[in-house]
């Protein structure tokens, strides 16, 4: 059944992507677990958005690579927000350019971790919650580099094609508990960590966009939404890409 309030965990959101995604659920009415590992003054400045939206939320510092802090995590937002619904996994690593032989195993882990393996226990420990409910949203962030491969980023896109295929997987192990498991991949997204980068996009990218624009991070937040609250009941196990057409564009011009 689906509870009246419902609670939402947005890992990496207090900035950029995980932010508008946080605000975007408040907007349809959730509450909100702010995650950070670093980004304090972000995750407190999300929460206060989110409180003037009418919604209560907290800012919790964790490192969704450590298990039991993700536990503590969990904990926190039933104790203080009264259960957890949502789960929304936005954290993620930038990915620097290296040849094939130049990853070192640290590097794999590093990313792997973040983006494949971190993912999986916070869902694992959030799913008691939802299976309590007998209701859950689960949305997972990938990316369209899955389609549009691009070279020197392997690491990154072999943890994304990951967590396609967990999504998938979890989806039809979840359904009969009332939990959907969905993903959505945008493409470069121009936000601060990237901003050295931006008059490249515009130059090199747009022009192959079929909607003109680069995404913004509203863009990706919505169609999290869509995912994470009552609309998509019945849609689970998909990979939505949201990237303004860009990758059913042909890579030759048909005439």
């Amino acid at each position: 059944m689906e509870p009246e309030r419902k609670v939402a965990l947005v890992t990496g959101g207090s900035t950029m992507i995980g932010r508008a995604i946080c605000l975007a659920l408040a907007r349809g009415g959730a509450d909100v677990v702010v995650n950070y590992r670093t980004s304090a003054d972000g995750a407190r400045s999300c929460v206060a958005d989110i409180e003037a939206l009418g919604r209560s939320a907290l800012a919790y510092q964790a490192d969704i690579n450590d298990p039991a802090a993700v536990d503590g995590m969990v904990s926190a937002a039933v104790a203080r927000l009264g259960g957890l619904h949502i789960l929304i996994n936005a954290a993620g690593v930038v990915a620097p350019k290296k040849k094939v032989s130049e990853w070192t195993v640290a590097d794999w882990d590093e990313i792997v971790n973040t983006t494949l393996r971190s993912a999986f226990f916070t869902t694992q420990r959030a799913l008691p919650q939802m299976e309590k409910a007998g209701w859950g949203r689960i949305v997972f962030i990938s990316t369209t580099a899955t389609k549009l491969a691009n070279d020197f980023r392997v690491p990154y896109i072999a943890a994304k094609g990951g967590v396609e295929a967990m999504t998938r997987a979890l989806a039809i192990e979840l359904a009969p508990c009332g939990i959907t498991v969905n993903a959505v991949a945008p493409p470069v997204v121009p936000v601060e960590r990237n901003r050295t980068r931006w008059d490249f996009y515009e130059k090199h990218l747009v022009p192959y966009i079929p909607a003109g624009r680069m995404a913004r991070p509203e863009d990706i937040a919505e169609a999290v939404a869509f995912f994470g609250l009552s609309a998509s009941a019945y849609v689970t196990g998909q990979i939505l890409t949201v990237d303004g057409g860009w990758s059913s564009r042909p890579a030759y011009p048909l005439e």
